[in-house]
């Protein structure tokens, strides 16, 4: 990238890509390098340099920058899940839920489910903070998350099943876990069934808390959780030390 592209064509090019996140160490920016027959790499980062001086581009971390749309916002999640790019990820809990309408409450922190060794460091989103939730190579493995896309960009996400084992699985990285039983009235009963399938898989206490969380919202339990037996009790939340105790779930809520 020479003096053939200016700063002007080469936000319009990722505006027209709707690329959220440019990752000067990705491919797609090595394929917009190599494009021009110029000498690439000063000149590459001056215009990278000028872009985020004018307030078209916003670092986020060295060498990755939000395009900046000056007629609308990107989608937070968008910008979060355009960050991790290639690396294996998808969004999950609040924010996922909050994608599938299933909340509409504000989502302070965005979570990025990753692998063991796949974390970032916390970044900002919009008004959001983005954080990661470290998932065993197991559990990840065996997630429901698809690519889609949000106002053209794209996302990877949670199913809304997921979303919700996820939840259970990991209650300190639910913001609104109180609005849980609304969740699960909403899904389908396939869905349920589904959920109680994958929070047994997960572990005990993600299932004992789903089972608590069913009742709560007078959901009928799924098969998968009616031959379930728990032998210790496990926390609602974290903060959950003293108040209701569920003895079919042996929940302290």
């Amino acid at each position: 990238m020479g003096q053939t592209m200016k700063q002007t064509d080469l936000h319009r090019t990722l505006l027209r890509a709707r690329v959220a996140v440019l990752d000067t160490k990705s491919e797609y920016w090595r394929s917009l390098v190599s494009q021009d027959d110029a000498s690439p790499g000063v000149d590459a980062w001056m215009v990278i340099r000028r872009m985020a001086h004018a307030g078209l581009l916003q670092p986020v971390k060295r060498g990755v920058y939000v395009v900046v749309d000056p007629v609308r916002a990107t989608p937070a999640i968008a910008v979060a899940s355009g960050v991790y790019g290639s690396r294996e990820h998808y969004i999950t809990t609040d924010a996922a839920l909050t994608f599938h309408r299933l909340m509409d409450q504000p989502v302070p922190v965005i979570r990025a489910a990753v692998p063991t060794g796949g974390a970032l460091a916390t970044f900002k989103a919009g008004g959001a903070k983005v954080e990661a939730l470290i998932v065993v190579a197991r559990k990840f493995g065996a997630a429901d998350w698809y690519e889609t896309r949000v106002d053209g960009f794209p996302v990877k996400v949670a199913s809304r099943v997921q979303a919700v084992v996820d939840a259970v699985d990991h209650p300190k990285r639910m913001t609104h876990f109180s609005l849980l039983p609304e969740v699960l009235r909403s899904l389908r009963q396939d869905e349920v069934e589904e959920a109680g399938t994958r929070a047994l898989g997960a572990s005990s206490a993600a299932a004992q808390r789903l089972g608590f969380l069913l009742d709560e919202g007078g959901v009928p339990v799924p098969s998968a959780l009616l031959q379930l037996h728990p032998t210790f009790t496990v926390s609602l939340l974290p903060q959950s030390r003293r108040g209701t105790f569920s003895a079919r779930w042996r929940i302290r809520a």
